[in-house]
Formats: C-alpha cells, structure tokens, sequence
C-alpha cells in the first residue's frame, strides 16, 4: 500500500516541477508578481496563522500527573 502512494506522489511531483510547461509563450511573457499592496497584505494574513497556530496549540505532556490547559478555552482536558 505505501508503494502505490510513494508513486503517485513522486508523479505528482514530476508533473509538477519537473514536465515542460502547458501554456502558450504569451502568456508566459505576460506573468508578473503581485501588487505591493496585496504582498503586505498576504504577509500580514501569514503572520496571523502562524500566531493563531500558536494559540492553538494544545502542549505535549506525557505524564499524567499534570493538566493540560487549552490556551483558547482554558480549560482542562478532562473538563471537557
């Protein structure tokens, strides 16, 4: 089962990165970047889902003596 999802992972790979493109040379040509305005946006969104992830993120513990908090909810794990 793990060769067949090896393979078509490795497909996808080389179709998308490594086969000649499927576009008209026009088109290529005309490509360009975003705007400025709309990078400091996607940089702002960025940074906002990392700091969300952040929060989010309910913290490893593997003894059972102590209590795991959710740092949105604040509450326990057990207190559900």
């Amino acid at each position: 089962m793990f060769f067949f999802s090896s393979y078509h992972y490795f497909h996808l790979l080389l179709k998308t990165f490594l086969a000649p493109t499927n576009s008209f040379k026009q088109d290529i040509l005309q490509c360009h970047d975003v705007p400025v305005l709309m990078a400091i946006l996607l940089i702002f969104l960025a940074f906002g889902s990392i700091f969300a992830g952040y929060l989010a993120k309910v913290p490893i513990n593997h003894s059972c003596d102590k209590e795991v908090v959710n740092p949105l909810t604040q509450k326990n794990k057990n207190n559900k």
